[in-house]
């Protein structure tokens, strides 16, 4: 079989042109920064690729859960310190307040006191995160006490 130069020169473009093509689609991986621009370049690289970004949202997900977690126990640790420490200070004024030697002022200015811890225990009680109130159990739109005057 002779090979002809009409052969020869399509058997050139036929190269030229597939080389074409190749160079093409890198300088669009280099332009994109993407080595696949279809599903039909790399159909397990697609899947593998979707696969990965699953993966990564997930895992955003879970740190951000993890951080709204941290954040929500950092406010309950928080308000029960600050109760902690109401309760104590309760506890000391009830002892001074046993003391018999205590004149009618000093008992009323304990009870003062005793009035305004309690306020304060109501508002810890109250407390929300994220607009929900982390001690009301389920019913977490409505707080679990209602502070103001005792009723009568």
């Amino acid at each position: 079989m002779r090979i002809t130069n009409a052969m020869m020169v399509n058997n050139l473009k036929y190269n030229l042109g597939q080389n074409m093509g190749r160079l093409d689609k890198l300088q669009n991986q280099l332009a994109t920064g993407h080595r696949i621009s279809r599903a039909s370049d790399d159909p397990t690289g697609i899947v593998n690729t979707l696969r990965y970004k699953s993966t990564i949202i997930e895992s955003e997900k879970y740190l951000q859960n993890i951080s709204d977690a941290r954040n929500f126990l950092n406010s309950t640790d928080s308000a029960l310190g600050n109760a902690t420490q109401i309760i104590h200070r309760a506890d000391e004024l009830i002892v001074q307040g046993l003391n018999d030697s205590n004149s009618p002022e000093a008992r009323e200015a304990i009870a003062a006191e005793m009035r305004q811890l309690r306020e304060q225990i109501g508002v810890i009680a109250n407390t929300t995160f994220g607009g929900k109130h982390i001690f009301s159990g389920t019913n977490i739109t409505q707080g679990p006490l209602q502070t103001g005057p005792p009723a009568t």
